[in-house]
């Protein structure tokens, strides 16, 4: 075997013709060679397609990588399309949305869940209502903030505009939205034409924005007004006023709909606590709303309705 090398070598460069050897050139090709061709051939064809394997396993991992980060790009700008701005408070979004308003600033004297009015009983700004989960009623917050803005009816239209697209392009959530609907404008129900009124819902904020028409009362203008609260407020609110509500519910059958904030809420000397609670329930009154007065006596665990 250790002379086989050389034959294979002379036979494929032709050696044998340099040297002129005619004994050499009449020699057949020994067979023993064949296999060794044979071999070499399939050795280099196998070589071959496990380059070329490889090469396209390579590409298909590069290619795979490249689809999968632009997938996610895409993902994550989508996402990020999609997401409200977050605002830290309700106070810093409402500051943000009003830099641009323009009108009379309503003073708003009082300030509570329920929004903001001024001395006469006129609202500045309301709140939007809230179900929080596993509570059997609406709810409005224990504190809010907001604004409103006096002017004509295009002023007040275009501030409306201006809020409505704040809110669009925070990418808040339109919860709900009406137009021309008849509504108390004060406390002592006088009603105004609320042109539009549209509700929003970020991750931890909750707003309502509405352009009323206040021509015929005393404040004898149209009203742009913004109003929010953190849904922080709204579960706190949620959960005190959970067994005032049991209570109602022992005297009243209230609607599924049934609203109810807190309008004052005070401690006695003698240990008892008596709240007011603001409350819309269609089951109980013909008004829009009416106020339910509540108590609990020094030392009882149970509240007790009063009207």
């Amino acid at each position: 075997m250790a002379t086989e090398p050389e034959i294979e070598k002379e036979s494929l460069h032709g050696t044998s013709d340099e040297m002129g050897s005619p004994e050499t050139e009449s020699l057949p090709t020994p067979k023993s060679d064949l296999p060794l061709k044979k071999q070499s051939n399939t050795r280099r064809w196998l070589f071959t397609l496990l380059a070329v394997v490889v090469v396209a396993a390579i590409i298909a991992v590069i290619y795979y990588a490249i689809t999968a980060s632009r997938h996610d790009d895409e993902t994550q700008k989508a996402a990020e399309s999609t997401t409200p701005t977050h605002f830290d408070s309700s106070k810093a979004l409402v500051d943000k949305a009003t830099q641009n308003l323009e009108g009379s600033l309503i003073n708003a004297t009082t300030i509570n869940g329920l929004g903001g009015s001024t001395a006469d009983g006129y609202m500045a700004y309301s709140t939007p209502r809230y179900r929080v989960v596993n509570y059997k009623f609406d709810v409005l917050p224990l504190e809010s903030t907001g604004a409103g803005y006096k002017a004509n009816s295009i002023v007040a239209e275009a501030n409306y505009k201006k809020l409505a697209s704040f809110f669009e392009t925070n990418k808040f959530k339109k919860v709900a939205s009406e137009d021309s609907i008849e509504a108390p404008i004060n406390w002592n129900h006088e009603t105004a034409e609320y042109v539009t009124l549209t509700r929003y819902e970020a991750d931890n904020i909750l707003c309502v924005i509405w352009h009323a028409d206040a021509s015929g009362t005393t404040l004898g203008d149209h009203v742009t007004s913004i109003g929010c609260g953190d849904k922080s407020s709204y579960e706190a609110a949620a959960k005190f006023i959970d067994p005032l509500f049991t209570a109602y519910t022992k005297v009243k059958k209230p609607s599924d709909q049934i609203l109810l904030g807190i309008e004052d809420a005070a401690d006695n000397k003698d240990g008892t606590q008596n709240v007011t609670l603001y409350q819309e329930d269609p089951n109980s009154s013909e008004e829009s709303f009416f106020l339910g007065r509540y108590t609990k006596k020094s030392g009882e665990s149970a509240w007790t309705y009063l009207k």
